[in-house]
């Protein structure tokens, strides 16, 4: 009878214990194992991520079968833990070309500014070379970057609205410093160059001129900063820290030191406080070189940044959920394996998840790789 009552452990609903009435029977509460989920198969191509095997159809608590790789290291490797919370980009393919213009056109302003720099030195060595004219070049980058811009007003939905304005001004910001800059290096042209190296007087029009553009491009940068931080978080290496990123605020603080140090060529002294003009239009002269050297080295480490996190916005990071289910897709490019590192699957990985058969075990069950 002791053994009846223990197998049966019954107990009344006011909480005293005893035997079940008879011909009853207590339901059986059994709690699943804590790691049930950790049996489950891939549905999907999955490579190795030490040598690329496809992994399909392998329970995750098992080992690659070519490297010995536990499979919950190629998981974690490849799954983002907030890509659940990520929300969808409205027009990726858009949006990932927007971000490569807006940081490519900002290049290019740069390089095609530093071009009749180059020549002034050369010139200043002795070499026979003419002095190009950087103004076209110049607008043809700042209307690649503006178009470029456009992708950041909005990417997707979920953005508070002061944000969504900060960049929408940030783009419309670029038709005055399009209009500064074509100004300014006209007036650059005609004084036949701003003569950084040989006695820099620049006049009252092509220093309030540099002063406002760079003003701008300060502004320009921090009005699209928290917009573009929601995209830096869409690439897990960049948000993780796992590589190295331009900073923008660090940008705008350059483009503000030109902005200063071009209001430092009109100081404004007497005759007998000369030499106070000229300490101050070298400190400018310095600052101006400065801060374009450390915004040029920002605008290339933004543009790759901007193919990262183009990469993350075309082929965006899975959950566990996703990857047990799908698996990885694969890139279908080169300029997307560059991006995207992770070696795709052995075969192609022609078969979609959704036409395999759960049923079938020729679909659960991996085909033997081979590498890579």
């Amino acid at each position: 009878m002791a053994s009846d009552a223990a197998t049966s452990g019954g107990s009344d609903p006011n909480g005293a214990s005893g035997a079940p009435a008879l011909g009853s029977q207590a339901p059986a509460i059994t709690s699943p194992p804590k790691d049930a989920g950790l049996g489950r198969e891939l549905g999907g191509d999955l490579p190795c991520v030490v040598c690329g095997y496809n992994l399909r159809g392998l329970s995750i608590r098992s080992m690659c079968p070519e490297c010995g790789t536990n499979l919950r290291a190629t998981i974690l490797a490849l799954v983002d833990p907030q890509a659940s919370e990520l929300r969808p980009i409205t027009f990726p393919r858009l949006s990932s070309a927007g971000v490569v213009m807006w940081a490519f056109g900002a290049v290019a302003v740069a390089l095609m500014a530093w071009l009749p720099q180059a020549a002034d030195v050369l010139r200043l060595l002795g070499v026979q070379v003419s002095r190009p004219s950087a103004g076209l070049g110049v607008m043809l980058g700042l209307v690649t970057s503006g178009i470029g811009s456009i992708a950041l007003i909005r990417p997707h939905s979920g953005i508070e609205r002061a944000h969504t304005l900060m960049a929408l001004l940030a783009t419309l910001a670029y038709v005055p410093l399009g209009w500064l800059l074509w100004n300014y290096h006209a007036l650059v042209d005609a004084y036949g160059g701003q003569r950084y190296l040989r006695g820099w007087s620049p006049t009252t029009e092509m220093s309030a001129l540099l002063a406002g553009a760079c003003a701008i491009v300060a502004g320009i940068i921090l009005l699209q900063r928290p917009n573009a931080r929601l995209l830096v978080a869409r690439s897990m290496v960049m948000r993780t820290g796992r590589v190295d990123r331009q900073t923008l605020f660090a940008m705008a603080i350059a483009a503000g030191l030109m902005s200063a140090g071009a209001l430092l060529g009109r100081v404004d002294v007497s005759a007998s406080a000369s030499t106070l003009r000229d300490v101050a239009r070298a400190v400018g002269v310095v600052v101006i070189a400065f801060g374009s050297v450390m915004l040029t080295i920002g605008a290339l480490g933004s543009l790759l940044d901007c193919a990262r996190i183009a990469g993350a916005i075309l082929i965006p990071k899975m959950s566990v959920r996703q990857v047990i289910r799908e698996g990885r897709p694969q890139s279908r490019s080169r300029f997307m394996a560059m991006i995207d590192p992770t070696p795709p699957p052995p075969g192609g990985g022609g078969m979609r998840p959704s036409d395999a058969s759960p049923s079938s075990p020729s679909t659960t069950q991996s085909t033997p790789g081979t590498r890579p």
